[in-house]
């Protein structure tokens, strides 16, 4: 039996990522903060590469979350705006306003987000076909533009044409 991935581009796993996001939106409440966070991040990690199907992130998020201030800024600039950490939106699942661990909860989200995908200021595992390269416009999906130079002087210990699946490469955020 043959496994291929699906679909069959590069940084397939985003398109991946991506979809099921885009399934979790559909169960979310319009013009709520997390639901503009789902669609605005999820829609990042392909506007670099396929702006085509990102649009349809974008869209989602101008017409389903226009009031949030993430929907309204998305509608301002006519395309993604550029994503903070502190502008993800995690929603309690305790529902007690007052839990304080939101902050800690986004921090876990951005940790997990950087083992699969490139975040600048973050420490990023190779994956297999990976190049500086590639991983730097992967990077870029976050409104920084990095280049593989960049990623040389923030690994200067690293051979880039040695790259090897599970290496462990810091992403430089420039901001």
């Amino acid at each position: 039996m043959r496994h291929n991935a699906d679909p069959e581009v590069r940084f397939h796993y985003r398109y991946q990522a991506a979809f099921l996001a885009w399934e979790a939106a559909k169960l979310m409440e319009n013009d709520s903060e997390e639901t503009a966070s789902v669609l605005c991040v999820a829609g990042s990690w392909l506007k670099g590469r396929d702006p085509q199907t990102a649009d349809l992130f974008y869209k989602a998020l101008v017409r389903r979350c226009g009031r949030t201030a993430m929907g309204a800024e998305a509608d301002r600039k006519r395309w993604f705006p550029q994503i903070e950490e502190s502008d993800i939106a995690i929603a309690d699942p305790t529902g007690d306003s007052a839990n304080t661990g939101s902050e800690e909860t986004a921090q876990n989200v951005m940790e997990a987000l950087a083992s699969e995908f490139p975040v600048p200021g973050k420490s990023y595992s190779v994956h297999e076909g990976d190049t500086f390269l590639g991983i730097a416009e992967a990077a870029s999906a976050w409104g920084v533009v990095l280049t593989a130079e960049d990623l040389l002087q923030a690994n200067a210990d690293l051979d880039e044409d040695d790259l090897r699946v599970g290496q462990k490469i810091m992403i430089p955020d420039p901001r």
